[in-house]
């Protein structure tokens, strides 16, 4: 397995840039509980299984075209999101962490065997761009996984 990228997921990556209650910019290093004791990574794995097999670019691709696409964070707290991803290279998303709520859009697309985002609105201060990381299949959906190898989160896929 290879485990390379650049970045994090664009639908997430900036839950919580800028938004009131986040702390350090809204990056945590864990999925911890939020108040109730809950996480949105509950019962998705803290490593990356040794089963994931990683998709190569056209694989990436056929998966994230034409998609609604439903995300729960694994190394960002409480964060969920839900976007649309288009055959012709454009996305856009809304996320959720608590009471805070953001959008964010711009355009994606393969760079070897990462998926990457371009952002035009909602990429925030600090934010990188473009926004890469690799994809592995996991279950009946994909994980994302940062350039440290760290997962980053559990995306699940329907057709537009």
């Amino acid at each position: 397995m290879r485990l390379s990228g650049i970045s994090l997921i664009p639908c997430i990556v900036l839950a919580c840039v800028g938004a009131v209650g986040c702390q350090s910019g809204g990056r945590q290093s864990s999925a911890a509980p939020d108040a109730t004791g809950a996480s949105a990574a509950a019962g998705l794995p803290s490593t990356l299984p040794a089963d994931a097999v990683q998709l190569t670019g056209e694989q990436i691709q056929a998966a994230f075209s034409g998609v609604r696409e439903d995300y729960a964070a694994i190394d960002i707290a409480g964060v969920t999101a839900s976007g649309v991803w288009n055959a012709d290279g454009t996305m856009s998303a809304t996320w959720t962490n608590g009471s805070n709520t953001g959008n964010v859009a711009g355009d994606w697309y393969v760079d070897g065997d990462m998926r990457c985002i371009r952002f035009s609105i909602g990429s925030g201060e600090g934010g990188r761009n473009p926004e890469c990381t690799t994809i592995y299949v996991y279950n009946d959906g994909y994980l994302s996984v940062n350039p440290d190898g760290s997962l980053h989160g559990y995306h699940r896929n329907t057709p537009l």
